[in-house]
Formats: C-alpha cells, sequence, structure tokens
C-alpha cells in the first residue's frame, strides 16, 4: 500500500516513518518550492558573477522580496569602486533596468528570457 501524502507549508519537518512500517511524506507547498529554487538561482547568479568578475570586484548589490511585499537586501562598495556611495541607488536600478530590456529584446527575437512573464 502506497504511503499517504500531505500538502503542507512546514518547512522542516519532511517526513514521519511510523513502527508498523508506514511513512508520512510532507510535501512542500508550491511556493514553499518556488522559494528554494529561486534561493538556488540566487546562489548560482551570484557564483558565475563571481566567476565572470573575478579579481575585478569592487561591490555589489542584492536584493531579494517576498510574495507578501517583504523586502531585503546587502549592500558592499569597496574604496576601489568607481561608483560613489550616493548614486549606488540610481546605478543599480540603472543596471536591473538594463537587464530587462535586453531580457526583453530577447523574448521579442524569440530567444530563451531570464523572466518569468516577459
Amino acid at each position: 500500500m502506497p504511503s499517504p501524502t500531505v500538502r503542507t507549508s512546514i518547512p522542516r519537518l519532511r517526513s514521519v516513518r511510523f513502527k508498523n512500517g508506514g511513512e508520512i511524506r510532507l510535501l512542500p507547498s508550491p511556493r514553499e518550492e518556488l522559494s528554494w529554487r529561486l534561493a538556488t538561482e540566487l546562489l548560482d547568479a551570484g557564483a558565475e558573477l563571481i566567476e565572470t568578475h573575478a579579481g575585478k570586484l569592487a561591490g555589489f548589490a542584492v536584493v531579494v522580496w517576498t510574495a507578501d511585499g517583504d523586502a531585503g537586501g546587502h549592500l558592499r562598495n569597496t574604496r576601489f569602486a568607481t561608483v560613489p556611495p550616493s548614486a549606488l541607488p540610481t546605478f543599480t536600478a540603472d543596471v536591473v533596468r538594463r537587464i530587462l530590456v535586453a531580457d526583453q529584446l530577447a523574448a521579442a527575437l524569440g530567444e530563451d528570457s531570464e523572466l518569468e512573464g516577459a
């Protein structure tokens, strides 16, 4: 007899095995699955950026946001950066816009787009 499946949003408990051999496996909610996929993608993208710009990094900005509107981030700018701290908000916004435009252009040309809904 197959083990029963229960959907839940409990983040740590994944399965329970009973003495009689029965097992309950807790499956992540679709939102939780997406969140873990995005976290993995964030780490992969960071690793790729580090590899691409190794030896030349002078700063970075990371911004994340949640489905309920919360946001957080981390910023680091060194003395070797050519972008002054006062210009970082505009600089990072411009970089995000360039990425959006490049992805929208790729989608218009029928190439793979990095963005959902682009």
